[in-house]
């Protein structure tokens, strides 16, 4: 929760408040107090600061299950921000318009299909978000605000755009992606301000010549999954543009105008059927990111080699015969993907590649590997596997910063004597060796590698092996594989799992992979797979809990046992840990069919697979629109009405409620006829319930989601609550995330890695290294129970997996305190080669901010070492804040009366912090004045 100096920041009423008796309540608390901090209203907690006049400036009434607006909200005169998001507004009053002050309004995740002609009388309107609505029509009210700069209305329903968009001329954003827009009109090119225009997942089949006019487009135009199969020459009207994605596209050709759009640093082209790049590719120098794979490509244009700035191309599955030598002028290319071509030899050019980190040339054909590519110092990841080499540079034993280099595939390659000795440890992931069990104890085998002692974790027993019987086989030899050699310690780290085991590179997101359950855990099942997917060996995969059925489940032997044979879809692979994760969930059709009749799952995996990655492929944001926002009509041969439509929102009328469940009328919005539904316990609400009616009672009028329209016995399709509800609080997590908004989580346990916590009706992870400074480990205990202030570090809705981070928020409240110029103590935590960090005290949380060698002193240094040592206290004065990316800067230079204090006395220099401090301020002027809120490059300081 945000405060504003003197003014009401922010007011949330609860679901059932009576909104105007709390009003009431808040005001009188306001006249006699100057802080409201811990009012409690009829239902839940209200916070704020008052006005002088005691009048509102920001209210929350988002999640509050309202159906209309409550009329004193037209009546707020001072309202600056208001948020109406995730209710079930049908409507606004016209009265909205009275509002004169308002400058944002959030009515996202709504039911609204208009807006009142009153809504343009909001002449201070800067902000207008109202996605996830029922919009069918562009609201030409919304035409008519005249200082509106930012409008969303993405995840609607929209086909057309108006003309009189075009009237718009203060947009700096518009976000119009995940609708049905078919077309825009030539008058989209009037908006000369707007920066940031979002259009894909909508069904644009070309663009208006008009879009030449948007010469303010500078940020971002995405246009991906549409079906565009050209681009006018126009386009290249958008000069300024710095990304321009057309990813998923219908694209056969490029307009040799795009090479006129040189300010672009990212071009996103993949998955389209382009047979050829322009010719004149190289002139956009300013490239740096560019995606071509799953096109068509025959070849590239030798002026491709221009594009020096570049750091990433991708050019993978298309069907390239050479690349050309150009490529090597490429001296930023950092990463460059060409597996899966018709690739016979690469060019010895790319030896000067000196920045280059990973090269994926696997599954092409190439018969021998360059001798120049030992001149790329750089290289990291190198992919060789699946082709038809026979030997290899002895130049490979020069990449020292190797760390993958895979080679399986190719079955005449024989590996020269001076690449397989143990000092070549870059090639452990290819490379096996002979280890002899020597003991075991509880956390693996204690192993001998020729002189050296070794160690294989339990986690990396392959088959047959297992912590109940690896104590049988000391004194045995074992194939492994080196993870970890430190020369220091004369220590080894070896799997053999990943030595017996099938490749996990092999795999690729959406195979369909048979295997054996090999054992269960509380949160999934290991499976065992082998000879699938063009992988040779065993490899095991953790099918998660969450990835089995779309159904709850309380335990994973509810589905599954170990021994069940199984079919699944790869769901992620991770080749650094040699890790992949499987799903079932995905191959349902139905929601729960897991449960009900697995094989009817595993006989159709192949055709529901390819449906997954038909319509997703590896992005899941595209999986989660095609299930929460497409109309997909699931078959039903046995129903007379196909129109119902498959994860749709509907309103209905709740009938009779029993213990099982609640019958419900709605009615179809797409043909307008009436249908009954049932709502059983398990979809009636997030939470854990015991009967129904603890949240539905007869006659009462909500929103539900069709989750499966096969009709039971009784012509019933099934609906479920939870899945709003679900819906509903993951989008507020995600803004929460985006927007850095502070909750309180519970502890409720303590792990190696660091605290179990609860949020809601989740679970959450906050790990040690985000506890605070203060968060001993030998003190956990203590806060089991307890609330702590924490910010969203991660939110993956498809696991259901939250990670909390307490140091950031105490960081961020601490940090709203600091202003350049200030003086701040603190000790020095650590010493680096480019200066030293430094702890500082800062009231409610421990601030970590960098002293730069450069901003030590004024006299030049060597090392940090020479002034500084880790445990020094100091005082040092702030330079810099970022606070979005929770960085400060120091300088002790600045606090130096005489040039080289620092090194000849540095407590003369703490003594006097303070009035040099205010000295360079008043020096530097009151422009230079800058508070935490600010986002200031730690490049922009005074020298």
């Amino acid at each position: 929760m945000n405060f504003s100096d003197g003014s009401v920041t922010m007011v949330r009423p609860g679901a059932g408040v009576n909104f105007t008796q709390a009003l009431q309540a808040f005001r009188d608390a306001n006249k006699s107090s100057s802080l409201v901090d811990d009012w409690k209203g009829p239902s839940e907690q209200w916070r704020g600061l008052k006005t002088e006049e005691g009048e509102l400036t920001e209210l929350m009434l988002d999640g509050c299950g309202l159906s209309q607006v409550p009329p004193e909200v037209a009546a707020l005169g001072k309202l600056q921000k208001l948020w109406l998001s995730n209710n079930g507004l049908r409507q606004l009053p016209d009265e909205i318009g009275d509002l004169a002050g308002l400058q944002s309004l959030w009515l996202g995740n709504n039911l609204l299909r208009s807006l009142p002609e009153g809504i343009s009388r909001l002449g201070n309107l800067k902000q207008l978000w109202m996605p996830n609505n029922n919009f069918r029509e562009f609201p030409e009210a919304v035409c008519k605000l005249p200082t509106i700069e930012w409008l969303d209305m993405s995840e609607n329903k929209l086909m057309t755009i108006p003309p009189c968009i075009g009237s718009m001329s203060t947009l700096g954003r518009l976000d119009l992606h995940s609708n049905s827009i078919a077309s825009l009109p030539e008058e989209i090119g009037a908006l000369k301000q707007v920066k940031h225009l979002s259009l894909h997942f909508n069904a644009l089949a070309s663009l208006p010549a008009g879009i030449a006019g948007c010469e303010g487009l500078v940020k971002h135009l995405s246009l991906h999954f549409n079906g565009l199969a050209s681009l006018p020459a126009g386009i290249a009207g958008c000069e300024g543009l710095v990304w321009l994605s057309l990813n998923a596209n219908r694209l056969t050709g490029l307009p040799k105008e795009i090479c006129c759009m040189t300010a672009l640093v990212r071009l996103s082209l993949h998955i389209n059927q382009l047979a050829s790049l322009p010719e004149n590719i190289g002139a956009l120098t300013g490239m740096e990111a560019l995606s071509l794979h799953k096109n068509q490509l025959s070849r590239l244009p030798s002026s491709i080699g221009k594009l020096t700035g570049a750091s990433r191309m991708s050019l993978y599955e298309n069907q390239l015969t050479e690349v050309p030598p150009e490529i090597g002028n490429m001296a930023n290319l950092q990463e460059l993907w060409l597996y899966s071509n018709q690739l016979t030899e690469l060019p010895p050019q790319l030896g000067q590649l000196q920045r280059l980190r990973k090269l994926w040339a696997d599954r092409n054909q190439l018969s021998s590997v360059p001798e120049a590519l030992g001149n790329c110092a750089e290289l990291q990841e190198l992919y060789l596997d699946h082709n038809q080499l026979k030997t290899l540079p002895l130049s490979l034993g020069k990449l020292s910063n190797l760390r993958r280099l895979y080679l399986e595939g190719n079955p005449e390659l024989v590996i020269p004597p001076e690449l397989q000795q143990l000092p070549a440890l870059d090639f452990k992931d290819y490379q096996a060796a002979a280890a002899a069990a020597g003991g075991a104890n509880s956390g693996g085998l204690v192993v001998q590698y020729e002189q050296l002692r070794g160690f294989i974790p339990a986690s990396h027993l392959g088959r047959p092996l297992n912590r109940d019987n690896m104590a049988d086989y000391v004194g045995q030899k074992l194939p492994a594989l080196f993870l970890e050699v430190d020369e220091n310690k004369q220590c080894l780290v070896l799997s053999h799992r990943r030595a017996t085991g099938a490749p996990v590179h092999s795999l690729r997101v959406g195979d369909v992979v048979t295997g054996v359950v090999q054992r269960l855990e509380q949160y999934g099942a290991f499976v065992d797979i082998d000879g699938t997917a063009g992988t040779a060996g065993v490899a095991t995969g953790l099918l998660h809990i969450s990835q089995i059925t779309h159904e709850r489940l309380s335990s994973v032997d509810q589905v599954l046992q170990a021994g069940d044979k199984l079919k699944a879809m790869v769901l992620s692979v991770d080749t650094e840990k040699a890790r992949f994760t499987l799903t079932t969930k995905k191959l349902e059709k139905e929601k729960g069919d897991m449960m009900r009749n697995k094989q009817l799952v595993f006989d159709g995996a192949e055709a529901m697979a390819a449906e997954w990655l038909a319509g997703s492929g590896p992005e899941r944001e595209r999986e989660r629109l095609r299930k929460a926002k497409e109309a997909i009509t699931e078959p039903n041969d046995d129903s007379n009405d196909k129109s119902i439509l498959y994860y749709t929102k509907v309103v209905g009328a709740v009938g009779e409620v029993t213990e099982d469940g609640a019958h419900v009328d709605f009615i179809d919005d797409t043909t307008g006829c009436g249908n009954r539904g049932f709502v059983p316990l398990s979809e009636c609400s997030m939470a854990t319930i015991q009967s129904p009616l603890e949240v539905l009672t007869p006659g009462m009028v909500r929103e539900f989601m069709v989750i499966s329209t096969r009709e039971d016995a009784h012509g019933q399709s099934t609906l479920s609550l939870a899945a709003i509800e679900t819906q509903a609080f993951w989008h507020r997590i995600k803004l929460m995330q985006a927007e850095d908004v502070p909750v309180h989580v519970t502890v409720t346990a303590i792990t190696k890695g660091g605290l179990l916590v609860q949020y809601k009706h989740l679970q959450g992870f906050m790990p040690n290294s985000q506890l605070g400074s203060a968060r001993k480990r030998e003190s956990l205990a203590d806060y089991v129970g307890k609330e702590l202030p924490a910010l969203f570090l991660e939110v993956d809705e498809d696991e259901a997996r939250l990670m909390f981070g307490h140091r950031r928020a105490l960081e961020k409240i601490a940090m709203r305190q600091l202003e350049e110029g200030h003086v701040v103590t603190g000790v020095v935590s650590a010493i680096k080669v480019y200066g030293a960090f430094v702890d500082i005290d800062a009231g409610p949380g421990c601030i970590r901010g960098l002293l730069h060698i450069s901003q030590i002193s004024h006299e030049r240094l060597i090392s940090v070492g020479q002034v500084l040592q880790a445990g020094d206290k100091l005082k040092a004065m702030v330079l810099s804040v970022n606070i979005k990316k929770a960085r400060v800067t120091l300088s002790t230079k600045k606090l130096e009366k005489e040039k080289g204090d620092m090194m000849r006395n540095k407590q003369l220099v703490f003594d006097g912090a303070e009035a040099m401090a205010a000295e360079w301020l008043a020096r530097s002027g009151p422009k230079k004045k800058r508070r935490a809120g600010d986002i200031i490059d730690e490049g922009d300081t005074d020298s």
